[in-house]
């Protein structure tokens, strides 16, 4: 999505958020090793097919 991004201001804004998530990831991964569990993710439909999502949302939001 950063490279599809129209403005830099936006590019930069994906990328930064890319960033803090996979650290946000970093961290959960380790506390799931302090806690002996086993980390689990399960992708979400936003995640697999992002431009469905962004069109589904614009329509649920449109007067």
């Amino acid at each position: 999505m950063a490279r599809a991004s129209q403005s830099e201001e936006g590019k930069a804004a994906f990328l930064k958020h890319k960033e803090q998530t996979e650290g946000q990831i970093e961290r959960l991964q380790q506390v799931f090793e302090l806690l002996g569990k086993p980390a689990r993710g399960k992708t979400c439909e936003a995640i697999r097919r992002p431009r469905l999502s962004s069109t589904t949302r614009l329509r649920a939001t449109a007067p």
